[in-house]
C-alpha cells in the first residue's frame, strides 16, 4: 500500500461494483495518556472517513486484519484523549 507523510493510503469502495474509490488515511493511534480502551500497538487512527460510513462497515473492512473490539468516531481530535466527544 502507498504511504503519505506517515499514513498508509487505503482505497475503499463504497459499493462492490464502484469504479472509483474513496481514500482513507490510516496510521497507528498514539496518545500521550495511557488508556486501556486504546492499547498501544492495537489502535488505528483514520482520517478522511466519509460521514455516511457506519461502525459496522468499518468493522467489516478491517476485520480482515484481525478481530475488531471497538470503533469510535470523533468530530475532531482533542488534546484530552480521555474526554468523550
Amino acid at each position: 500500500m502507498a504511504k503519505l507523510e506517515g499514513y498508509v493510503v487505503v482505497p475503499l469502495r463504497t459499493k462492490p461494483n464502484a469504479k472509483s474509490c474513496h481514500i482513507v488515511f490510516m496510521r497507528e493511534h498514539f496518545i500521550h495518556l495511557m488508556d486501556p480502551n486504546k492499547p498501544k500497538g492495537r489502535t488505528l487512527f483514520l482520517l478522511n472517513v466519509p460521514p455516511y460510513v457506519a461502525k459496522d462497515s468499518l468493522k467489516s473492512v478491517f476485520s480482515r486484519a484481525g478481530s475488531i473490539q471497538a470503533v469510535e468516531f470523533a468530530v475532531r481530535p482533542g488534546k484530552e484523549e480521555t474526554t468523550k466527544w
